[in-house]
């Protein structure tokens, strides 16, 4: 079968065990570079097969085993502008967790959600795993634990959808307006327009 009949016949097997990925890519903030990593809800660290968010093409990524501890909610589908959020929780007892949350700048940093399946007999990954959420990390809180707990990092995300929504901060001005397209006079007056005087019906 392909990886596409494989994956479909897992969602309806119930002998498939499934598995959450999550990627980060945060920000460190005193060269500006990029950093990756990747975390999975199993106990130790393997490298598995995932859809690329964007080309869909599968890629092999490395992950964090964090085990259990990893809640990753079910991914509301919405329609049209509605904006997507995903609240997970993540645990704070992996040093490399903490490091990327703690160290490097997270706002905004874009984030992936896969969901994969794996035979229970063989351990063998069932295709690779599907996109579930793609977007960027919005808010994270920390839940300092009581003496013997464990605690979290709680990240709220969310998708692409919410850029649409902020709007944009430049003014519409004759000077943005040139700097977008330098023959356009549209807002040539817009500067002063409002200090103008009309005479409606009558000389001024």
């Amino acid at each position: 079968m392909s990886d596409a009949e494989d994956y479909a016949a897992a969602l309806t097997s119930a002998r498939q065990v499934v598995r959450d990925f999550i990627w980060f890519t945060a920000r460190d903030v005193e060269t500006g570079l990029p950093v990756e990593e990747g975390v999975w809800s199993d106990l130790y660290d393997a490298t598995w097969l995932v859809e690329h968010p964007v080309t869909r093409t599968a890629v092999s990524r490395a992950f964090i085993g964090g085990g259990s501890l990893i809640e990753v909610p079910a991914v509301p589908r919405v329609s049209g502008l509605t904006v997507q959020r995903v609240t997970m929780r993540l645990p704070s007892v992996d040093d490399r967790v903490i490091a990327l949350v703690r160290g490097y700048d997270m706002k905004q940093a874009p984030v992936t959600i896969w969901r994969g399946y794996f035979d229970p007999e063989t351990g063998a990954q069932t295709g690779a795993a599907r996109v579930r959420f793609h977007g960027v990390v919005d808010r994270i809180e920390f839940d300092e634990p009581e003496e013997g707990a464990t605690g979290s990092i709680n990240l709220e995300c969310t998708d692409a959808t919410a850029q649409l929504n902020i709007a944009s901060a430049a003014m519409r001005s004759d000077a943005d307006q040139r700097a977008f397209a330098s023959g356009d006079g549209f807002f040539a007056d817009a500067g002063s327009i409002g200090d103008w005087t009309h005479f409606w019906g009558s000389k001024g």
